[in-house]
Protein backbone atom coordinates (compact mmCIF):
# COMPACT_ATOMS: atom_id res chain seq x y z
CA UNK A 1 0.00 0.00 0.00
CA UNK A 2 1.45 3.38 -1.18
CA UNK A 3 2.15 5.78 1.85
CA UNK A 4 1.87 3.10 4.74
CA UNK A 5 4.77 3.23 6.65
CA UNK A 6 6.45 -0.43 7.03
CA UNK A 7 5.25 -3.01 9.91
CA UNK A 8 7.43 -6.01 9.79
CA UNK A 9 8.86 -8.24 12.25
CA UNK A 10 12.82 -9.54 12.11
CA UNK A 11 13.30 -13.15 13.91
CA UNK A 12 16.36 -12.98 16.17
CA UNK A 13 15.97 -16.68 18.12
CA UNK A 14 13.65 -19.36 17.52
CA UNK A 15 14.60 -21.74 20.51
CA UNK A 16 13.96 -22.62 23.62
CA UNK A 17 15.80 -22.70 27.09
CA UNK A 18 18.13 -25.22 26.06
CA UNK A 19 20.96 -24.14 24.06
CA UNK A 20 22.09 -25.56 20.62
CA UNK A 21 23.94 -24.63 17.76
CA UNK A 22 21.42 -24.45 14.99
CA UNK A 23 19.00 -21.93 17.20
CA UNK A 24 19.26 -18.74 19.44
CA UNK A 25 17.34 -18.00 22.50
CA UNK A 26 14.56 -15.66 22.03
CA UNK A 27 14.03 -12.57 20.59
CA UNK A 28 12.24 -10.52 17.55
CA UNK A 29 12.49 -6.78 16.34
CA UNK A 30 9.34 -4.83 15.46
CA UNK A 31 9.61 -2.10 12.98
CA UNK A 32 6.93 -0.04 12.30
CA UNK A 33 8.14 3.38 10.84
CA UNK A 34 11.13 5.11 12.56
CA UNK A 35 10.03 3.18 15.83
CA UNK A 36 12.68 -0.01 16.56
CA UNK A 37 11.50 -2.34 19.50
CA UNK A 38 12.69 -5.56 20.58
CA UNK A 39 10.49 -8.06 22.21
CA UNK A 40 12.74 -10.79 24.28
CA UNK A 41 16.45 -10.31 24.57
CA UNK A 42 18.01 -13.46 25.09
CA UNK A 43 21.56 -14.62 25.21
CA UNK A 44 23.16 -13.66 21.98
CA UNK A 45 20.85 -11.21 20.69
CA UNK A 46 22.60 -8.39 20.37
CA UNK A 47 24.96 -10.18 18.25
CA UNK A 48 22.38 -11.20 16.29
CA UNK A 49 21.39 -7.93 15.74
CA UNK A 50 24.84 -7.29 14.58
CA UNK A 51 24.55 -10.19 12.05
CA UNK A 52 21.57 -9.01 10.44
CA UNK A 53 22.63 -5.70 10.32
CA UNK A 54 19.85 -4.18 12.14
CA UNK A 55 21.07 -0.88 13.76
CA UNK A 56 21.02 -1.24 17.50
CA UNK A 57 21.14 2.69 18.41
CA UNK A 58 17.28 2.87 17.13
CA UNK A 59 15.89 0.92 19.97
CA UNK A 60 14.43 2.72 22.38
CA UNK A 61 12.22 0.28 23.74
CA UNK A 62 12.40 -2.88 24.92
CA UNK A 63 9.72 -5.63 25.59
CA UNK A 64 10.27 -8.96 28.45
CA UNK A 65 7.43 -11.51 28.56
CA UNK A 66 9.35 -12.52 31.56
CA UNK A 67 12.46 -13.68 33.81
CA UNK A 68 13.40 -17.45 32.47
CA UNK A 69 16.75 -16.61 31.08
CA UNK A 70 16.50 -17.61 27.25
CA UNK A 71 14.08 -14.27 27.48
CA UNK A 72 16.10 -11.58 29.24
CA UNK A 73 20.17 -12.81 29.71
CA UNK A 74 21.28 -11.05 26.74
CA UNK A 75 19.82 -7.91 27.86
CA UNK A 76 22.98 -6.72 30.64
CA UNK A 77 25.24 -6.94 27.61
CA UNK A 78 23.21 -5.00 25.00
CA UNK A 79 22.67 -2.22 27.53
CA UNK A 80 26.20 -1.93 29.30
CA UNK A 81 27.39 -1.94 24.86
CA UNK A 82 25.23 1.35 24.37
CA UNK A 83 26.31 2.65 28.22
CA UNK A 84 29.91 2.33 26.70
CA UNK A 85 29.36 3.69 23.03
CA UNK A 86 27.82 7.12 24.52
CA UNK A 87 24.02 6.57 24.67
CA UNK A 88 22.73 9.21 26.10
CA UNK A 89 18.44 9.10 24.86
CA UNK A 90 16.43 7.11 27.77
CA UNK A 91 15.81 3.28 27.11
CA UNK A 92 12.22 2.18 27.92
CA UNK A 93 11.72 -1.38 29.51
CA UNK A 94 7.94 -2.87 29.75
CA UNK A 95 8.90 -6.19 32.31
CA UNK A 96 7.73 -7.68 35.03
CA UNK A 97 8.80 -6.82 38.85
CA UNK A 98 11.85 -7.71 39.50
CA UNK A 99 13.92 -6.89 36.26
CA UNK A 100 14.51 -3.60 37.76
CA UNK A 101 16.20 -5.19 40.97
CA UNK A 102 18.52 -7.77 38.63
CA UNK A 103 19.98 -4.87 36.47
CA UNK A 104 20.66 -2.75 39.69
CA UNK A 105 22.15 -5.86 41.21
CA UNK A 106 23.98 -6.52 38.48
CA UNK A 107 25.31 -2.77 37.45
CA UNK A 108 26.30 -2.13 40.89
CA UNK A 109 28.87 -5.43 40.90
CA UNK A 110 30.23 -4.02 37.36
CA UNK A 111 30.80 -0.52 37.52
CA UNK A 112 27.88 1.39 38.38
CA UNK A 113 25.02 2.56 36.36
CA UNK A 114 24.35 3.31 32.82
CA UNK A 115 24.86 6.46 31.51
CA UNK A 116 21.27 6.84 29.92
CA UNK A 117 17.68 6.86 31.90
CA UNK A 118 16.72 3.53 31.88
CA UNK A 119 12.52 4.08 32.11
CA UNK A 120 10.76 1.02 33.32
CA UNK A 121 7.00 0.29 33.04
CA UNK A 122 5.69 -2.72 35.00
CA UNK A 123 3.61 -5.73 33.48
CA UNK A 124 1.09 -7.65 35.66
CA UNK A 125 0.55 -11.37 35.42
CA UNK A 126 -2.87 -10.67 36.47
CA UNK A 127 -4.42 -7.81 34.02
CA UNK A 128 -4.00 -6.09 30.69
CA UNK A 129 -1.91 -2.87 30.73
CA UNK A 130 -1.68 -0.33 27.95
CA UNK A 131 1.22 2.43 26.78
CA UNK A 132 1.06 4.90 23.64
CA UNK A 133 4.63 4.47 21.98
CA UNK A 134 5.09 7.71 20.40
CA UNK A 135 1.72 8.52 19.08
CA UNK A 136 2.30 5.02 16.56
CA UNK A 137 1.60 2.08 18.72
CA UNK A 138 -0.56 1.01 21.29
CA UNK A 139 1.18 -1.77 23.20
CA UNK A 140 -0.95 -3.96 25.37
CA UNK A 141 0.60 -6.41 27.58
CA UNK A 142 -1.45 -9.71 28.37
CA UNK A 143 -1.61 -12.24 30.99
CA UNK A 144 -0.36 -15.75 29.80
CA UNK A 145 0.08 -18.81 31.93
CA UNK A 146 3.50 -19.82 32.92
CA UNK A 147 5.52 -20.99 35.87
CA UNK A 148 6.97 -17.78 36.49
CA UNK A 149 4.66 -14.28 36.01
CA UNK A 150 4.08 -13.85 32.42
CA UNK A 151 2.78 -11.64 29.40
CA UNK A 152 2.00 -11.69 26.06
CA UNK A 153 2.41 -8.56 24.27
CA UNK A 154 -0.02 -7.03 21.34
CA UNK A 155 1.03 -4.09 19.35
CA UNK A 156 -1.53 -2.24 17.18
CA UNK A 157 -1.29 1.13 15.35
CA UNK A 158 -2.66 4.26 16.16
CA UNK A 159 -2.14 6.66 13.03
CA UNK A 160 -3.71 4.74 9.80
CA UNK A 161 -7.15 4.28 8.10
CA UNK A 162 -6.42 0.21 8.06
CA UNK A 163 -5.28 -0.66 10.89
CA UNK A 164 -2.58 -3.42 11.79
CA UNK A 165 -1.38 -5.63 14.78
CA UNK A 166 1.11 -8.00 15.74
CA UNK A 167 1.15 -10.11 18.92
CA UNK A 168 3.89 -12.09 20.65
CA UNK A 169 2.83 -14.84 22.76
CA UNK A 170 5.43 -16.69 24.56
CA UNK A 171 5.80 -18.59 26.88
CA UNK A 172 2.78 -19.97 27.71
CA UNK A 173 -0.04 -23.12 28.49
CA UNK A 174 -2.70 -23.44 26.12
CA UNK A 175 -4.86 -20.95 26.86
CA UNK A 176 -8.63 -20.67 24.48
CA UNK A 177 -9.60 -17.48 26.49
CA UNK A 178 -6.48 -15.37 25.53
CA UNK A 179 -8.04 -15.19 21.65
CA UNK A 180 -10.34 -12.82 23.04
CA UNK A 181 -7.64 -10.02 23.26
CA UNK A 182 -6.13 -11.46 20.29
CA UNK A 183 -9.08 -11.18 17.47
CA UNK A 184 -8.46 -10.40 14.41
CA UNK A 185 -4.58 -10.05 15.26
CA UNK A 186 -2.86 -9.33 11.41
CA UNK A 187 0.42 -11.59 12.64
CA UNK A 188 0.61 -13.70 15.81
CA UNK A 189 3.03 -15.76 17.14
CA UNK A 190 2.71 -18.05 19.46
CA UNK A 191 5.09 -20.47 20.76
CA UNK A 192 4.72 -24.44 20.19
CA UNK A 193 7.66 -25.56 21.83
CA UNK A 194 6.43 -29.19 21.01
CA UNK A 195 4.48 -31.16 19.24
CA UNK A 196 1.17 -33.09 20.04
CA UNK A 197 3.10 -36.44 20.91
CA UNK A 198 4.62 -34.75 23.98
CA UNK A 199 1.43 -32.87 25.16
CA UNK A 200 2.02 -34.23 28.24
CA UNK A 201 5.41 -32.35 28.59
CA UNK A 202 3.66 -28.87 27.36
CA UNK A 203 1.35 -28.77 30.06
CA UNK A 204 3.79 -29.72 32.89
CA UNK A 205 6.28 -27.43 31.54
CA UNK A 206 3.68 -24.81 30.90
CA UNK A 207 4.18 -24.59 26.78
CA UNK A 208 2.04 -25.07 23.89
CA UNK A 209 2.17 -27.31 21.13
CA UNK A 210 2.32 -26.64 17.63
CA UNK A 211 -1.83 -27.43 16.81
CA UNK A 212 -2.44 -25.66 20.16
CA UNK A 213 -0.79 -23.10 18.58
CA UNK A 214 -3.15 -23.06 15.48
CA UNK A 215 -6.37 -23.33 17.48
CA UNK A 216 -5.20 -19.95 18.95
CA UNK A 217 -4.76 -18.37 15.75
CA UNK A 218 -8.18 -19.98 14.25
CA UNK A 219 -9.85 -18.90 17.23
CA UNK A 220 -8.32 -15.69 16.71
CA UNK A 221 -9.49 -14.89 13.61
CA UNK A 222 -6.03 -14.06 12.54
CA UNK A 223 -4.72 -13.60 9.07
CA UNK A 224 -1.47 -14.92 9.99
CA UNK A 225 0.52 -17.51 12.11
CA UNK A 226 4.47 -17.62 13.03
CA UNK A 227 5.81 -20.63 15.51
CA UNK A 228 8.05 -20.31 17.49
CA UNK A 229 10.40 -21.18 20.60
CA UNK A 230 11.15 -24.70 19.78
CA UNK A 231 12.43 -27.40 22.24
CA UNK A 232 15.98 -28.51 21.78
CA UNK A 233 15.24 -32.38 20.85
CA UNK A 234 13.51 -31.56 17.67
CA UNK A 235 16.59 -31.18 14.57
CA UNK A 236 14.32 -29.58 12.52
CA UNK A 237 9.88 -28.43 12.80
CA UNK A 238 8.54 -30.21 10.03
CA UNK A 239 6.74 -31.89 12.01
CA UNK A 240 5.50 -28.24 13.96
CA UNK A 241 4.80 -26.69 10.52
CA UNK A 242 2.48 -30.56 9.52
CA UNK A 243 0.48 -29.92 12.68
CA UNK A 244 -0.39 -26.57 12.86
CA UNK A 245 -1.33 -26.18 8.97
CA UNK A 246 -3.75 -29.16 9.48
CA UNK A 247 -5.39 -26.32 11.98
CA UNK A 248 -4.75 -23.38 10.31
CA UNK A 249 -3.49 -23.28 6.83
CA UNK A 250 -1.76 -19.69 7.11
CA UNK A 251 1.05 -20.78 9.25
CA UNK A 252 5.14 -20.08 8.99
CA UNK A 253 7.64 -21.41 10.88
CA UNK A 254 9.82 -18.45 12.74
CA UNK A 255 13.20 -18.64 10.52
CA UNK A 256 15.97 -16.57 12.35
CA UNK A 257 17.22 -13.68 9.61
CA UNK A 258 14.16 -13.64 7.95
CA UNK A 259 11.75 -10.69 8.20
CA UNK A 260 7.85 -11.18 7.90
CA UNK A 261 5.49 -8.25 6.97
CA UNK A 262 2.66 -7.61 9.80
CA UNK A 263 0.58 -7.03 6.68
CA UNK A 264 0.52 -7.90 3.07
Amino acid sequence: MSGVPPFEVHVLGSGSATPVPWRNPSSHLLVYNQLRILIDCGEGTQMQLLRYGLKLGRIDHICITHLHGDHYFGLPGLLTAWHLTGRTKPLHLYAPAGLEELLQLIFSHSGGPMGYPLVFHQTSPHQVHEWEIEGQLLLKSLPIAHRIPTTGFLFSTLLEEKKASYAYISDTVYLPELARNLYGVDLLYHEATFTEELEHKAIATGHSTARQAALIAQASNASQLLIGHFSARYKDTFEHLEEAVAVFSATSVAEEGRCYKVRD
